[in-house]
């Protein structure tokens, strides 16, 4: 795929972006309908990759643009795939969500499904491929146990790495086949959560609230906590994907509206007092650089957002916009770059921005931690699950905690 290519896909994807904060923007700057029909498969999956597939169908159609038959199906198939997987993916949500409550395990769910509810106008627009869950880590075997009784199996991987790593996820293939994240801080990273002082699992969960996902009330994580969690994820996953623009944008607007009464901050979402939270977690950067590729698109920055922007450092921002206009986004899996370095990089202490962005810089890609799908083979008893489950009960869970 030549460089002219990569930039006109990812100028199409920015161009739906636009179009979802304003529909007249599809009107003004109506892309080419022969370009599109001629590299469909190059669009299809870019658009998939940016997380944007149903905005750009939404986009084409507002726009009047006219495609090939065989184009025009193929959007509609997609949308009807991204349907199913939503569906399939709150049945296992429901799965969960009964198996942990039966057993009295606190648990809040985030991302995924959350985030398609909560800052997306349907359910088609917002693609996910897995849930994520917190749990104490306490309560990390009581949930991994429940679950296997109702069919879900761990994924095999170097449980032992792991716990090595300080890494504060696991993986499980819920009955329906939805890949479930089994979090117990909200931070997985080791490295980064040592950078950072976001409150342990216990102390989240104690403030989570329920929202309806597919009409059924779920728990999730407290407002504040949501809105700063889902900014800080966009920024430290490289901050290059379209679709997280709009997951920040929708969700802090339509959190800023929600009340909040049982939320710690106030009764509603309060700027300054978000300003505030964020430095005690340490993601003032993070948070702010995220927020601040709203206006890029043609968003409108939510109100609350304007002190966190402002408190972020302009000099980063300044680099990170710069970075990104000599290097643009990538549009496919793979492909690297300095500004999603930048982003990952991202801390309140330059001495720690400094270090992360030397460590991207030497780092290898390196070998994924799990090899399959399915459960563990008599052969591959050792992959440290039991000792991981182990050190995470008792007296264990406040070292790997925090």
């Amino acid at each position: 795929m030549t460089r002219a290519t990569r930039r006109q896909l990812y100028d199409v994807l920015s161009w739906a972006l636009a179009v979802s904060f304003d529909p007249l923007v599809a009107a003004r700057r109506r892309p080419r309908a022969a370009w599109i029909a001629g590299a469909w498969e190059e669009v299809v999956a870019a658009a998939r990759f940016h997380g944007v597939f149903g905005y750009l169908t939404r986009a084409l159609r507002q726009s009047g643009v006219e495609l090939p038959d065989q184009v025009v199906t193929q959007l509609r198939e997609g949308n009807a795939i991204s349907g199913a997987q939503y569906l399939a993916a709150v049945a296992d949500l429901a799965v969960v969500a009964r198996t942990l409550d039966e057993r009295g395990i606190v648990w809040a769910g985030f991302k995924g499904p959350f985030l398609t509810e909560l800052a997306h106008e349907a359910v088609h627009l917002r693609t996910f491929g897995d849930l994520d869950v917190l749990v104490a880590p306490s309560d990390i075997r009581a949930a991994v146990t429940a679950l296997v009784a109702v069919g879900a199996h761990p994924m095999v991987e170097d449980h032992r790495r792991v716990l090595a790593e300080q890494r504060a996820e696991m993986h499980l293939v819920l009955p329906g086949g939805t890949q479930l994240d089994l979090h117990w801080d909200l931070v997985a990273d080791g490295q980064r959560r040592a950078d950072v002082s976001v409150p342990p699992a216990a102390a989240l969960l104690g403030r989570r609230r329920q929202v309806l996902v597919d009409g059924h009330p779920r728990w999730t994580l407290g407002l504040a906590d949501s809105a700063l969690h889902v900014a800080m994820h966009a920024t430290w996953s490289g901050g290059h994907r379209l679709i997280w623009v709009r997951d920040v944008s929708g969700l802090w607007t339509a959190l800023a509206a929600q009340d909040a009464s049982t939320d710690a901050i106030g009764s509603r979402l309060d700027g300054h007092a978000m300003v505030e939270q964020a430095r005690s977690w340490g993601v003032v950067q993070p948070v702010s650089m995220a927020l601040g590729r709203i206006p890029r698109f043609g968003g409108e920055l939510p109100s609350v957002a304007g002190p966190l922007v402002a408190a972020g450092s302009s000099f980063t921002a300044a680099l990170l916009r710069c970075l990104q206009s000599v290097h643009r986004p990538p549009v496919r899996e793979g492909r690297q770059s300095i500004a999603m370095w930048h982003a990952r990089s991202a801390r309140d202490s330059t001495g720690a921005v400094l270090r992360e962005m030397a460590r991207y810089a030497l780092a290898f890609p390196r070998r994924a931690t799990y090899r399959r799908v399915g459960p563990p083979r008599a052969d591959e008893a050792g992959t440290g699950l039991d000792e991981l489950l182990s050190a995470l009960s008792g007296q264990d869970a406040k070292a790997v905690e925090g």
